[in-house]
């Protein structure tokens, strides 16, 4: 699909009901499904890298954008850099990305999307708790997949250096 404003804003799925019904066409195509969700506030290569071995799992690739509200409650008060309709337009953007929708927990994303593989970072993994996340995708017959670094860069390194002007 070719790159365009009009392209772009077609993968931003407005609500659950919209992204449900995209999924459920993919299905009825016999098409497998992946996702994914996180912050993506501040992109850099470990992310871009991290999209395209999540979209190379199955046909398509659903990006769950965390909320405003959550990102403030997971990364302290300052965050998120750019609001959520601004990270789901700048993540729509890429071409291994089908849809994209901004939620309020992983979980939402995974009971929405019944995805065939629920994609994870390592240290997502770590971080928080993801318990609930995998036994509910195992309920619903789905794999849970995680990638370990896909780069030198992380958020908090780039702007560290960010901060230091390096």
């Amino acid at each position: 699909m070719k790159i365009s404003k009009r392209n772009i804003e077609r993968k931003i799925k407005n609500c659950a009901s919209a992204l449900a019904d995209f999924c459920e066409k993919a299905r009825a195509q016999n098409l497998k499904i992946s996702a994914t969700s996180g912050t993506f506030d501040v992109l850099h290569d470990g992310h871009v890298k991290y999209l395209i071995k999540a979209s190379e799992l199955a046909d398509i690739l659903i990006v769950g954008i965390d909320c405003d509200r959550l990102v403030k409650s997971i990364k302290g008060e300052s965050r998120p850099y750019w609001k959520e309709n601004v990270r789901a337009y700048n993540i729509a953007a890429h071409e291994h990305v089908d849809a994209v929708l901004v939620i309020g927990s992983s979980s939402e994303l995974i009971e929405i999307v019944r995805p065939h593989f629920f994609v994870m970072s390592e240290t997502t993994r770590v971080v928080g708790s993801r318990d609930g996340e995998i036994r509910l995708i195992k309920r619903l017959g789905g794999e849970i997949v995680i990638f370990g670094s896909m780069s030198e860069n992380s958020t908090t390194a780039v702007l560290g250096r960010m901060r230091h002007g390096r």
